[in-house]
């Protein structure tokens, strides 16, 4: 066992003697590392995107000034017109792609906090965790997903789909930024969800993450 999993392991062990302590006790990098990894492998099911109402891919309202406003309006006319197919699906499949292969880099994100970010965490409130990694690592996320998401939907077929309507502004660029950004949003959204449950039961997590690390 490496030195790290075993001061790990030694913690978990204090949390579960100490129940009083188990919140404060709790590793902020396990915390986080296990609401992500729960988040994903929810979102990476089949059809997990388009189940639910607060992170369905849809295609927005109204056109507007805003680059994912006019995007939106461009989508639901290219749908309602018949010219897209079923555009709303394959968002959908492509953003749960991107959650299949999203685990190395919510990690990678995780491992980078400092001491001072995770005693931030640690007194925050129940999504602390996971909006300080929304705020301090969500574009370099984001530029990650991006090459995932791109590869999603040309395997859909979305992208050969939306270059067909490049003469109306709908490139696959802009396509798989929105797409990009509604998965990310999605991952945080049940990212923040999973934290919140860990938080309210700090010894279940913690004979949870040591029961996964001591495998």
């Amino acid at each position: 066992m490496s030195m790290f999993r075993m001061i790990t392991v030694a913690a978990m062990l204090t949390v579960t003697a100490a129940p009083a302590a188990a919140q404060s006790m709790l590793s902020p990098g396990a915390l986080l590392g296990q609401a992500s990894d729960a988040a994903l492998d929810k979102l990476a099911r089949p059809g997990a995107f388009a189940a639910d109402d607060a992170i369905r891919i849809g295609l927005p309202g109204p056109l507007n000034n805003s680059p994912m406003g006019q995007l939106g309006g461009l989508l639901k006319s290219a749908n309602q017109a018949g010219l897209g197919g079923n555009l709303t699906n394959g968002l959908n499949d492509a953003a749960g792609a991107a959650a299949r292969a999203a685990k190395p880099i919510f990690r990678s994100a995780i491992s980078k906090m400092s001491p001072a970010d995770m005693a931030g965490i640690i007194a925050g409130g129940s999504t602390a965790g996971t909006d300080y990694l929304q705020r301090s690592a969500g574009p370099e996320i984001n530029a990650k997903l991006a090459p995932v998401v791109r590869a999603a939907l040309s395997r859909a077929g979305v992208l050969k789909q939306t270059s067909q309507l490049s003469a109306v502004g709908m490139t696959p660029d802009r396509i798989n930024d929105y797409v990009t950004q509604k998965a990310a949003e999605g991952i945080f959204t049940y990212m923040g969800r999973e934290e919140t449950t860990l938080r309210a039961n700090p010894l279940g997590a913690a004979r949870s993450i040591l029961g996964t690390i001591t495998r």
